[in-house]
């Protein structure tokens, strides 16, 4: 299964790939619907890695909407 994080910000969603990339967590760009509130940008992670992209996120991406199940 794979799990999509959401923003409100191109610009962070972009940022937290980058973060994700460095931690050595496998993930990619993908487009995400534009429902609340989202930029239409969302970066998309293995379950496996799920609860290290958990942790990334809590260190500082004020525009992080929540997580979803991709491709459901």
């Amino acid at each position: 299964m794979k799990y999509a994080f959401s923003f409100r910000s191109r610009n962070c969603a972009l940022r937290f790939y980058d973060a994700l990339v460095r931690e050595g967590v496998t993930a990619r760009i993908i487009n995400a619907p534009r429902v609340g509130g989202s930029c239409a940008l969302g970066v998309e992670v293995n379950a496996a890695d799920l609860d290290r992209a958990r942790r990334v996120v809590s260190s500082g991406y004020p525009s992080f909407i929540a997580i979803y199940p991709a491709g459901v």
